[in-house]
């Protein structure tokens, strides 16, 4: 993907350790908020990233002007991991929509289905991370693709500025814990 023509290199993502993924799975679970708005901001965030990457697939062929964005190896790094979000959404989407249930279920069943939506949290989290990093490095070496998905990345923008927003009240809310004075300072 690196090209020597390329205004910005390809530059790899650092990995998110396990604890770091468990965290992030936890914040997004439904069971742990009490409430289903992140997981359908992650799943929002994930469809819009869907989006922009189907249509980068195709526009990278018309009007792409760097042979490296051409290349069929970069249309099928992005073919393999949007396949892969697809089902992470797919799954996690099934997951999280409303179920009747006639038998009420044992708390054993329900931390193992826990545990695989926090799962699956996390694989649609990370195919996103993805995703986003190879968008990222084509919107800043194509500025007329960068262009026509101007939209959906404001729409994205907006929607991980929310998650911003809700890390930022849990980490004062630990802060607060901490320290009771810790907003007087």
């Amino acid at each position: 993907m690196n090209d020597t023509n390329l205004q910005h290199p390809y530059q790899k993502m650092p990995l998110l350790g396990d604890s770091c993924i468990r965290v992030i799975a936890k914040f997004y679970n439904p069971k742990h908020t009490g409430s289903n708005d992140r997981i359908i901001r992650l799943q929002k965030q994930a469809e819009i990233v869907m989006k922009m990457a189907t249509c980068i697939k195709h526009q990278l062929r018309i009007y792409a002007t760097h042979q490296s964005m051409k290349s069929e190896f970069l249309v099928e790094k992005i073919s393999k991991h949007l396949n892969c979000l697809v089902d992470g959404w797919g799954q996690l989407r099934r997951t999280t929509e409303p179920e009747e249930r006639i038998f009420s279920s044992e708390e054993e069943e329900d931390e193992k289905e826990d545990d695989l939506t926090e799962v699956r949290i996390a694989r649609v989290f990370l195919k996103k991370r993805y995703l986003l990093n190879i968008i990222t490095f084509i919107f800043n070496n194509e500025e007329r693709i960068a262009n026509l998905n101007s939209k959906d990345m404001t729409k994205l923008v907006d929607l991980v500025q929310e998650d911003t927003m809700d890390w930022m009240e849990l980490l004062d809310y630990l802060q607060t814990m901490k320290n009771p004075n810790y907003l007087d300072k």
